[in-house]
């Protein structure tokens, strides 16, 4: 897009008195944001920052937003934030849920609700909390991604390939296929039957009834240098890419490149953590030093 460029809104760390990097965003029914910071849980209302620890005051990697409940994931902790009567958050912790053997799992990367379940991803584990349980998922090698896609809940092994989350349990998405090399970073639908998929090192593919074929774009070159880091959807036809080194890059489902915006274009920082979309189409990125939003809905 040559024409113009969206307002970029900055935010850093002494605006919300938390730590550099941000790993994940979400936006609750009454608009205001949460974000996943090396210093805990952070909540933004449009003029407030505040800050919540886990108990043991570990980096947060990972939130998720259920009714009222705020899921988070840290370091060898999870558990959930929850309003009282005054609307302060209060932490309970799931670790006493946990199976005997499984307390140990540093980081938790990635949290979905998915049909009445919360999943918590660290490398060793997927944990389901379910009612007032915890069932662990062990890793045959180690888990790399999951995320919900559509109504399907997807997790990738390092070394044994896709797994699909059905019947309860998980099982392999290509039967009797070789497994792909690349590392997955992120998942879209892509259309009413297909994917478009992101990988760390290796560009864009597109997964259809059980084949991967790679995504061409102008920037593989840059993808493969710079990696994609995280991959989301803005619309039926629009996604971003976060790059390890040159911000952030929004394309169409034909591929074609809509926006580049680095440093340059007004972001703090070129290596973006986590990208999110709130209900105004606002695109939020969680960075390496700070938190950009740029309005990409705005007339102006």
């Amino acid at each position: 897009n040559t024409i113009g460029l969206p307002l970029v809104a900055n935010f850093n760390n002494t605006n919300y008195k938390g730590g550099t990097q941000t790993w994940d965003i979400k936006q609750d029914k009454s608009g205001r944001m949460y974000f996943a910071n090396n210093e805990g849980l952070l909540t933004y209302d449009g003029n407030y920052w505040k800050t919540y620890a886990q108990p043991n005051k570990t980096i947060l990697r990972s939130i998720a937003l259920d009714g009222e409940r705020i899921y988070a994931g840290g370091q060898d902790e999870i558990g959930y934030f929850a309003p009282d009567e005054h609307g302060i958050l209060h932490y309970t912790s799931l670790i006493p849920l946990l199976p005997k053997g499984q307390e140990k799992f540093t980081d938790v990367w990635e949290i979905e609700v998915f049909k009445g379940s919360v999943f918590f991803r660290t490398w060793n584990w997927i944990f389901e909390y379910k009612g007032n349980n915890v069932y662990g998922y062990n890793a045959l090698s180690g888990w790399h991604i999951l995320k919900k896609v559509g109504d399907r809940l997807i997790a990738q092994d390092k070394k044994n390939g896709i797994f699909e989350f059905a019947g309860g349990k998980w099982q392999p998405l290509l039967k009797g296929v070789e497994t792909p090399a690349f590392e997955i970073t992120g998942m879209a639908l892509l259309g009413e039957d297909s994917l478009l998929i992101s990988t760390l090192g290796d560009g864009l593919y597109t997964y259809h009834k059980g084949n991967f074929t790679r995504k061409m774009t102008s920037l593989d070159g840059e993808f493969i240098k710079s990696h994609i880091y995280c991959f989301e959807q803005i619309n039926n036809n629009e996604f971003v890419a976060g790059t390890t080194s040159q911000g952030c890059i929004i394309l169409n489902a034909a591929g074609t490149v809509v926006q580049k915006i680095t440093r340059a274009e007004g972001l703090q920082n070129n290596n973006v953590l986590c990208a999110f979309i709130d209900r105004q189409q606002n695109l939020w990125l969680g960075l390496d030093n700070g938190i950009s939003k740029l309005a990409l809905n705005a007339p102006l």
